[in-house]
């Protein structure tokens, strides 16, 4: 019977944990939303203004509390900075916690490596 791969442990996210992201590309994607992402990796997911500014703000090295408390400024609303962190890093996006690296999601291994793009041809045949 095969167990479940055991993974390492993530450093936990407080309020007073500074969080490093790794490099994130980042465009606007209509009047509200952004899309953020690696292009390393190809993963990217659409946010909200409010999630970007979030990237933003870790970004100027703000602890989880310190951004929280901004937004709450800015907006009058309270966010979930912390859980919103440890989604980013399910994803793959944050670096270190804490200086605390985290570790890089494994990506599949290409079942075709010696293709490239550059190899890859779309073709037509008719009789």
């Amino acid at each position: 019977m095969k167990t479940a791969p055991e993974f390492p442990a993530r450093p936990a996210v407080t309020g007073r944990s500074h969080v490093q992201l790794r490099r994130l590309a980042q465009r606007r994607d209509g009047n509200s939303e952004w899309v953020i992402g690696r292009m390393e990796t190809g993963d990217f997911v659409s946010v909200p203004d409010v999630a970007h500014r979030v990237v933003d703000l870790l970004g100027q090295e703000l602890t989880v509390d310190e951004v929280s408390a901004r937004l709450r400024v800015e907006t009058g609303t309270g966010f979930a900075v912390g859980d919103f962190v440890a989604a980013l890093d399910g994803l793959g996006f944050v670096a270190a916690i804490d200086g605390e690296v985290c570790g890089d999601p494994a990506r599949p291994k290409p079942s075709l490596p010696w293709l490239q793009p550059r190899r890859t041809y779309a073709c037509c045949c008719t009789r």
